[in-house]
Parts: structure tokens; sequence; C-alpha cells
């Protein structure tokens, strides 16, 4: 039959080396992370209205299908689509008919908004070598994904 000892020895050992590596309250709220993300953009210059808080559907041609954008009121942009995956992102209005957006910390474009009403958008993102035109519908609860060719 073994005895406990190395067992109680090992704590005795590893103990308060391994004490040492949890932070206590002071030094965990004073660490940073490695990899600091951008600051969001503020979102105190943001447009109020139906372009805010609604769920956007693309219709232009040549986009992925199911192409959804969400101007969140917090500042938050959410792009996601039916092939891809999500992205977040952030966004500000600049003038009454344009926004800037901002995909990570090396994309940033501005968008104009050409019209605008409940049910309709229509804008042109001025990007770094090109200027695309998306057309977009208030999205319609249910909606699902279509079956996309395998």
């Amino acid at each position: 039959m073994r005895s406990g000892r190395p067992k109680i020895l090992g704590v005795v050992i590893l103990g308060p080396l391994l004490a040492g590596c949890t932070p206590s309250p002071d030094t965990a709220q004073r660490s940073t992370a490695v990899n600091i993300p951008a600051p969001p953009l503020e979102a105190t210059n943001l447009a109020a209205g139906p372009l805010v808080d609604t769920i956007w559907r693309v219709t232009s041609a040549k986009r992925a299908p199911g192409t959804l954008f969400v101007f969140l009121s917090n500042g938050t942009l959410m792009m996601t689509s039916c092939v891809e995956v999500y992205r977040l992102a952030t966004w500000r209005t600049e003038t009454a008919d344009r926004l800037t957006i901002v995909e990570d910390t090396a994309v940033q474009y501005t968008a104009d908004i050409q019209a605008l009403s409940q049910d309709s958008l229509s804008l042109r993102l001025n990007l770094r070598s090109e200027q695309v035109d998306l057309t977009l519908e208030a999205a319609k609860a249910p909606f699902v994904c279509p079956d996309l060719p395998r």
C-alpha cells in the first residue's frame, strides 16, 4: 500500500508556486490584453429613423444570397449572409446622408444614403478602389435562407 506522502509533498512544494500565478483582485484590474482591438466609434453621432434597428436585406444583383445589414443604435453594424459568417463593424453618421463604416482597424469607408424609407434603403459604398451601389429592403419575418446548390 502506498503512502499519501508524495501527494502531500507535491502540494507543499507546488502550492506556493501556483498561488503566485493567480492574479490578486488589484493586479487583475490593471492587466491589459496583448491584442487590443480598435475602440468602437462613438455612438453619439448616429442616425435616427428607419435606418436604425431595422434588418435590411440586400436586393442588389451579384451579392451573396440573404445578405443582411443591421445598423444598431449603439453604433454596431452587423453584416451577414446565407453563405458567409457574420461581421461586426462600427458605424456613425457624418452628415444626414453620409455614414462612416469601420470594418476593422484597416478598413474604413463612407457610405452615401441615396434613398431611405421605412421599406427601402439605397447606399453607395465609397470603397478605396471603387464605388458600390446597394439596394436593400426591410426584411420581413419569417425569413429562411434559400437552399443553395452544393
